[in-house]
């Protein structure tokens, strides 16, 4: 660790020989060493140098002054929210059920679009740097190599090297805001919860617009077929009146022909009868 780091009470530092907890560390209460950990019954501060070694807990509510680089592949314990600036290395895995707060690149070439909620478990593909802070469900699996950004509030962001507990409170119903910390934590749910809103009332305002659009396009599309059978019909009726007269008068003139020839005929035997 670079800087700085506070461990709530509940956190679990394992015993090793490689351990070391530098000159200036404050521990608030009694600390019980064991043949295999370390527990702090109240809230520690790190001083920038100590070490955290594979297993080791860090309780809710533990924050880390400085980025930290994941050694080995961890597998969270509970919810944790990655604060912006993060790298999920290729391989890590993101358990159905997350809200995906950021662009995220999965294996196959696939993208995660920021909004997206998992249905399935998630395989990352490269270095997904996070944007914004991106919460992950109980069971998510941190790859080796991964960076773990520092802490943006003393709710957020928290890291180790393997089995990671719950760091975060997502409602507002959860958070006491009569500390500055909790109140600015408030804030932050607040303001995530009006990206969320807006996000929805675009999302309302482009299908509305789209099918504004539809109905025009439809309503133009049925004008100009009805424009265009009627312009059909009357060409038909213009037709069947020039047939019409044409027949009408064939008729009359084979009539009146038909009429001359008999008129002949009759003037013929007239005069063979005279």
């Amino acid at each position: 660790m670079t800087v700085a780091t506070t461990l709530k009470a509940g956190s679990v530092i394992t015993d090793d020989t490689s351990l070391s907890i530098k000159s200036g560390s404050v521990i608030g209460g009694d600390v019980t060493i064991s043949a295999t950990v370390v527990t702090a019954s109240r809230d520690m501060a790190l001083k920038t140098g100590s070490t955290l070694k594979a297993t080791s807990e860090l309780a809710k509510g533990s924050t880390i002054g400085g980025n930290v680089t994941v050694s080995k592949t961890a597998t969270l314990a509970g919810t944790m929210t990655l604060a912006a600036g993060s790298q999920l290395a290729a391989g890590s895995i993101i358990k159905a059920g997350t809200v995906i707060n950021t662009d995220i690149w999965t294996t196959g070439g696939n993208l995660l679009k920021a909004g997206t909620v998992l249905e399935g478990d998630a395989i990352t593909s490269g270095t997904n740097y996070l944007n914004n802070s991106q919460s992950l469900v109980l069971g998510s699996t941190l790859a080796s190599g991964s960076v773990l950004a520092a802490s943006q509030t003393a709710a957020s962001g928290s890291s180790a090297t393997t089995t990671i507990g719950d760091v975060e409170k997502f409602t507002l119903s959860d958070v006491d805001v009569t500390s500055q910390d909790s109140a600015q934590v408030a804030i932050s749910i607040a303001d995530s919860a009006l990206k969320n809103l807006d996000k929805v009332r675009s999302g309302l305002g482009s299908t509305q617009n789209q099918l504004t659009s539809t109905i025009a396009n439809i309503s133009v599309t049925k004008v100009n077929i009805s424009s265009a059978e009627s312009a059909i019909r009357d060409v038909d009726f213009a037709e069947e009146s020039s047939n019409f007269s044409k027949m009408q008068i064939l008729t009359q003139a084979s009539t009146f022909a038909l009429a001359q020839a008999n008129a002949s005929a009759q003037n013929v035997m007239s005069l063979l009868q005279g």
